[in-house]
């Protein structure tokens, strides 16, 4: 971005507003052949430019530290959010890095992470799985039932189950 502005070098505003845009990384072109110091109205315009320019950056920031201190994933975490799934591999003050099951990584701004919701898998207690088993027509009744009650005493005797 890039602001022109009339510079009074006599006006202690007009440097204040120079100094805060350059502190926002944005271009700024001095001219002075201004004889007014900037008025209320003008310093206000400015820092309103300046306040939407940084309300991105804003919003990402104080998602990262919501995200921080609220730890609703951490690195290494297996996340799904707003149909982005994977690996959470960094978290930065601006955007948090997901590595896919592709193997690639996608970079989520911090303030759609706390705006969305956000599934976190590493942090199950439990997996269900219910396996859909496909046997033939002509299937013996007795080895199908034999079948089942081997396979539930597998299960019951595995600590790892929930009964």
């Amino acid at each position: 971005m890039k602001v022109t502005i009339w510079h009074n070098p006599r006006c202690s505003t007009s440097h204040f507003m120079l100094r805060a845009l350059r502190g926002a990384g944005i271009s700024v072109v001095m001219r002075d052949d201004c004889k007014q110091p900037l008025s209320k109205a003008e310093l206000a315009a400015a820092l309103t430019v300046l306040a939407l320019a940084a309300r991105d950056t804003v919003a990402n920031i104080f998602g990262a530290i919501s995200i921080i201190i609220d730890q609703p994933f951490n690195v290494g975490d297996w996340i799904l959010v707003d149909d982005i799934e994977g690996e959470v591999v960094e978290i930065g003050l601006r955007t948090t890095l997901i590595r896919s099951s592709a193997d690639t990584l996608i970079t989520v701004p911090n303030s759609s992470l706390v705006n969305s919701p956000v599934e976190n898998f590493s942090q199950r207690r439990f997996r269900r799985i219910q396996p859909t088993f496909e046997f033939e027509a002509d299937s013996e009744p007795n080895a199908l039932k034999s079948f089942c009650e081997k396979l539930l005493a597998i299960v019951k005797e595995d600590v790892r189950a929930v009964k």
